[in-house]
């Protein structure tokens, strides 16, 4: 297999996966300003159109520093001036050489947006409110909405056409622009907009309804007002146009470091989902090589940063080696081979997305809306007695399932508030290989034994899903409804009988099974 080869299918994998997440409204999308290179038109050279303050698109971290930077030397402060270059004596951005390490593409590569705004706030008496005209003529700006802003105003419609009971994304966001909002207005969306607020008396967020009510989140651990089964929330960590307040200085992000509690400011409702264990974190054009932008990730998730296996992405067209190195030790997953762009990325996940099953008609439940389902899922279906069996085999087969080879679905997928029957049924209509742990417990499940069995059966008869009984503990299987269909085990040597090794050795046969069954194709 080719290097670019095993890139695509590392890339329709991952892609996958996060598809499954948005059906099952478990991922969180977290915005960088980076998201606003996405569809940039090209200079002759090949590279980004630079920004400016006429352009129709919104500025990236870097492009908004530059800017910042030069009402600073105006003033004749600017923070450009104090930086250290090896190869010119005059530090002006547009006299440093192309192969000083301090520029890209024509831009300084290292201008920390907080150090300027900084830097522009202290030298000056006034200079909170040229920080702030700065900002606000910047971003009361209405821009025009990229690819990815656009796919995520989709995402609702597509959701409600997949589901009777979606839940819609929580979407953080660091960007202080309106970009996002403004897709999802052209696009007929509604949405639950949450800002962080900072006034001379109070810190909190500030909830925005459709309607245009605005409420201050005083006690955010009562505040019951957001909905995802109603509609998306876009969660803005340092505020915005909208909300009249910017948190963007050093001071700001040293406070977020170490004066506040996100818990004693983010709902709770938005808290339990961003540090739920099964929540994935989907990085968007957010870098980490500067240390503001670790602030908050910190803050929120600090025990649980360094921790492996947490199904989380970060996703940059061209990371600076020191992102990817911090990715990695916070174990989040990257993307670095093949290269790719942000608009090709996000089209990659909207096909996907586009190309999963809608709902039949309401009341057409034929075989022609049945036949247009795609089997490829994994159906677990086990007593929560077995719980503990059921992590074990999907421990066994994570490196398929993190590879993109294998879609599976288990109860523990359900989000609080929805419609669980509805999410069972929609799930057993798209398995294409039943998993059943058969035990006592199983057994004698009622809803296992008069719905789930019954289904899985019936498939099995009309579409060709494939019942894969594993025994865990002895039984009477014989004289069950799966009598007739051959476990993936020993019937008399059952998971529970055997230790050690042996066990793994067992679990290990059953997993390439399941494969094995996934893969087969059709008669």
């Amino acid at each position: 297999m080719t290097l670019s080869t095993a890139g695509d299918v590392l890339l329709k994998g991952h892609v996958r996966k996060i598809v499954e997440a948005i059906l099952a409204g478990k991922v969180v999308p977290f915005l960088g300003a980076d998201i606003n290179l996405c569809d940039r038109p090209k200079t002759a050279d090949g590279h980004n159109q630079p920004w400016t303050p006429d352009s129709p698109f919104p500025p990236s971290n870097q492009e908004l520093a530059a800017h910042l930077d030069s009402y600073g030397t105006e003033l004749g402060t600017s923070y450009q001036q104090q930086l250290t270059c090896p190869f010119a004596e005059m530090r002006e951005l547009e006299q440093l050489p192309a192969e000083c390490p301090l520029r890209r593409g024509g831009a300084v590569l290292r201008l920390p947006v907080q150090n300027v705004s900084q830097n522009l706030y202290a030298n000056s008496k006034d200079g909170a409110t040229i920080l702030y005209e700065a900002l606000s003529s910047l971003f009361g700006k209405v821009y025009t909405p990229n690819s990815l802003h656009r796919f995520f105003a989709k995402v609702p419609s597509l959701l409600r056409s997949r589901s009777r009971t979606p839940i819609y994304p929580l979407i953080v966001t660091s960007c202080f622009d309106s970009t996002l909002e403004q897709a999802f207005a052209e696009a007929g969306e509604e949405i639950d907009l949450v800002s962080f607020v900072s006034e001379s008396k109070s810190e909190c967020f500030r909830h925005q309804s459709p309607d245009g009510k605005r409420t201050e989140i005083t006690e955010p651990n009562k505040y019951a007002n957001l909905d995802l089964g109603k509609r998306p929330v876009v969660l803005k960590l340092y505020g915005g146009y909208e909300s009249e307040s910017f948190q963007i200085k050093e001071d700001d992000y040293i406070d977020y470091l170490s004066n506040r509690d996100m818990a004693e400011l983010i709902p709770s409702s938005l808290l339990r989902i961003l540090r739920a264990d099964n929540t994935t974190m989907w990085f968007l054009g957010y870098g980490l090589s500067l240390w503001n932008q670790r602030v908050i990730l910190r803050r929120l998730w600090q025990e649980k940063l360094e921790t492996s296996d947490k199904p989380w992405w970060a996703i940059q067209a061209h990371p600076d080696p020191m992102d990817v190195r911090i990715w990695d030790r916070y174990s989040v997953q990257t993307l670095q081979r093949p290269p790719v762009s942000l608009e090709n990325y996000i089209s990659n996940v909207e096909d996907r997305l586009q190309a999963t099953p809608t709902l039949a008609p309401a009341k057409s439940a034929d075989s022609t809306s049945q036949a247009s389902l795609i089997r490829d899922k994994v159906f677990f279906s086990y007593s929560h007695k077995d719980h503990d069996w059921l992590q074990q085999l999907k421990e066994f087969l994570a490196p398929a399932i993190r590879a993109g080879l294998l879609s599976e679905w288990d109860d523990t997928q359900i989000q609080p508030g929805a419609q669980w029957r509805d999410e069972i049924q929609t799930a057993l209509s798209t398995a294409k290989v039943a998993v059943l742990l058969v035990s006592a417990g199983f057994l004698d499940s009622e809803f296992i034994t008069s719905e789930e069995l019954p289904t899985l059966l019936q498939a099995a008869k009309d579409d060709g899903v494939v019942i894969f009984p594993v025994i865990v503990d002895h039984c009477l299987y014989d004289f069950s409804a799966l009598k007739d269909y051959q476990a993936a085990n020993d019937v008399s040597k059952p998971l529970m009988a055997l230790e050690g090794a042996e066990r793994s050795e067992e679990l290990t046969k059953v997993a390439r099974k399941i494969l094995t069954a996934l893969q087969k194709k059709a008669a």
